[in-house]
């Protein structure tokens, strides 16, 4: 409850990608696999020290189970 509606992304690579303060109704389900662009849920106030900064997401960023800065993470585009 402290978290709100919350999704952890398991990646391959040892990342960790957490997104908290999301709305109610999650677009995905435990276990489910994703992909870059798909939806996981909508932004909310849902995320209890935070509810006075409005509708936002909180995100984290792990690697290998510490936290990290996901600015100094740099994504390539595969495709």
């Amino acid at each position: 409850e402290f978290y709100g509606s919350y999704v952890i992304i398991t990646h391959d690579d040892g990342y960790e990608s957490r997104y908290y303060s999301l709305g109610g109704e999650l677009a995905v389900i435990a276990g489910q696999t994703v992909r870059q662009g798909d939806v996981i849920g909508t932004m909310s106030d849902s995320y209890a020290p935070e509810y006075l900064d409005g509708v936002h997401l909180h995100f984290e960023l792990y690697k290998d189970g510490v936290q990290i800065n996901p600015l100094s993470v740099l994504i390539t585009d595969d495709k």
